[in-house]
Order: structure tokens, then sequence, then C-alpha cells
């Protein structure tokens, strides 16, 4: 049965629109793999010696959560030319679904642990700020559980791939039948979510208010060194996704903005909050210091601190390393070269 020219010009939109989403995720997903293969040396060396405390776990999550959901991405979005059967469609989509809820709120939670120690406040802040969080994190699930409820019996009835699905080269077919209830109680959540995100923008800017009139330097050099652009970025992300998806349906673009913040989503959090918790472990604030030894990180180990540094100082030098001689002993020297002997 032929399709009319309505439905023709339809569907060519939404293939272009797929496309277009295609080459959108595309380098964010090649930067993240980049990236973690030019910074494992770094990983092995600052994070695996450390106990498995919240600050490796929460790192190590953060980092290897976006490959596990770059591969499904993939397999679910991408053209691959290879068939799932519905039930491992389904089973797909529900882990695809769970390892990026589990990336947001890892990522979360460490922004919100590094601004406490940044904060320098008493443990009981903490507690009231992890209340919030949780009471937050529930307050968007709840509204959304019709939508979840009605999504998982949508990702229970996977269906055999149709014949365009197979010509295109997807691997699975989805039944799309979500009600106008459910996706109003999803943009509720959402607005809880963007109450939340505003909170955390809000609490992020008046730690580094308070800490640029505490100390001496510029704002920027604040910024710079107690991880400002990391946190900034993480949650200038995270306010603009809870933006875009309230007012996506009307938007006529939307689709272009989501699918990049979406992405942002994926491998930008967690990217970033991978950044800030390294930060936060070589910061040089006694305060910091101590509170990030608390609850991320173990006690530094002074003599591998020594170590590192003088190994910096001795790669960062530019002299040439000659010979002098001392009582008949060539010795290495970063001074010029010595142009008479010595004798003791």
């Amino acid at each position: 049965m032929g399709l009319s020219p309505e439905e023709v010009t339809e569907l060519t939109a939404l293939v272009s629109e797929w496309t277009v989403e295609d080459y959108i995720a595309l380098p964010f997903y090649s930067f993240y793999c980049y990236y973690y293969l030019t910074t494992l040396d770094e990983e092995v060396s600052a994070i695996w010696p450390q106990r498995w405390n919240s600050g490796k776990i929460l790192f190590l999550a953060a980092r290897y959560g976006p490959l596990i959901a770059i591969v499904q991405s993939i397999l679910l979005e991408f053209r691959i030319h290879i068939l799932f059967t519905p039930e491992a469609c389904q089973r797909l989509n529900i882990a695809s679904y769970v390892v990026y809820r589990f990336n947001i709120l890892a990522s979360e939670l460490a922004l919100l642990l590094c601004l406490h120690a940044l904060l320098g406040a008493k443990t009981r802040y903490l507690v009231l700020m992890l209340v919030a969080f949780t009471g937050a994190t529930v307050g968007v699930y709840v509204p959304q559980l019709k939508y979840y409820e009605e999504a998982s019996r949508i990702w229970g009835a996977a269906l055999p791939a149709s014949q365009l699905d197979q010509d295109l080269g997807y691997a699975c077919t989805w039944e799309d039948a979500i009600s106008t209830e459910a996706e109003e109680r999803m943009i509720i959540g959402g607005y809880i979510s963007f109450s939340g995100a505003i909170c955390i923008s809000v609490l992020a800017l008046g730690i580094f208010y308070l800490r640029y009139r505490s100390q001496k330097g510029s704002l920027v050099k604040v910024i710079r060194r107690d991880g400002g652009v990391y946190v900034f970025s993480l949650t200038a992300i995270r306010l603009g996704y809870t933006i875009i998806d309230i007012f996506k349906p009307r938007l006529s673009i939307y689709y272009i903005a989501d699918s990049v913040l979406q992405r942002l989503q994926y491998v930008g959090v967690p990217l970033l909050a991978c950044r800030l918790l390294l930060n936060m472990r070589r910061t040089e604030d006694p305060g910091v210091r101590s509170i990030v030894s608390t609850i991320l990180f173990g006690p530094m180990n002074p003599d591998s601190e020594s170590q590192d540094d003088s190994e910096e100082e001795y790669e960062s030098t530019d002299r040439p390393l000659v010979n002098t001689q001392y009582a008949g002993l060539g010795r290495l020297t970063h001074g010029p070269p010595a142009r008479e002997k010595i004798h003791a």
C-alpha cells in the first residue's frame, strides 16, 4: 500500500530529524571517548590508590557511566543495521534509562558534596543539603510516576522490527502511545526539577561570593582556584535542560536544542563532575582540604605529595643538567656548567 503525499512529507521530515540528532550526538560521544583515553593516566595516579570513599565511588560512577550510556544510545538510536528481538529492545531501553538517571544523580550528588566542602560548614548543614536534595528528587519523580508507568508499558511493548526501520537500519521498533495526562504530569515534574536547578545555582553563586569576600584575590582567581568553571558549567547545563524540557512543545525546532542539551547531560555533566572532584582533591585551602579528606577522599599522604611536588619542580625547570666536579665525583646539578674544579 502506497503512502499519500502528506504521509511522505511527514515521514521525510521525521527521518531528517532523526539524522540531525545522530549528527549532533556523534561529536559529543567522540569527544568523551577522546577525553577518557587522554586522562586515563590521571585517573590511575590520582583515584585508583584511594580507598573506597564517597569521592572515589562518585568519580568512577560519573566517569564510566557515560561510556555505558554511549554504547546503549548507539545500539538503540543509531542506524547499526542489526536487528534485535523485542525482548532485547525492551531490556536495553530500560537499562539505558536507569544508567542515564544514575549518571545525573551521581553528578549532582558530587556537586553538592563539593559545594559543602567549599562552604566549610558543619556536618549538620551537609545533612540538611542531602535531605533537601532527596526531597527534590522524590518530588520530581512522584508526579511523573504515571508517565513512567505508561513508558514501561511501551518499553514492554517493543514490536518486531518494521520494514521501514529495517530499511533505515534501526534495531528496534517502538509503540508510541503516551496519554496527555501522563505528559502533563511529566511537565509538572519538570517544573520541580527546574526549581531544584535554580536552588543549586543560587547556592553555588552564594558560596563563591562568600569565598571571594573572605579571601584575597580577584573573583576570576577565586573561581579558577575553587573549580568555579566546573560548578557553573554543570549548573548551567542542568538549568538549561530543565528549561528546554518544560517548554519544548512550544518551540518549533525544540528537538535541536533538546538533543544538544541531552547529549551534554549524557557526557558533559558527568565529565564536569569528575573534573570538580579532582580539583577538590588537589585544593590547597586547609579548611576545604580537611572537609574533602573527611567526606570525599581519605587523608592525603604527605610523602606522596612531597614526592609529587619535587617531581613537578624537577620537571618544570628549563636549565640543562650538567656534571659538576666535587671531590672526584660527578653530580647532576641545575646550575651553569662548572668552569673550575672545586676542591674540598
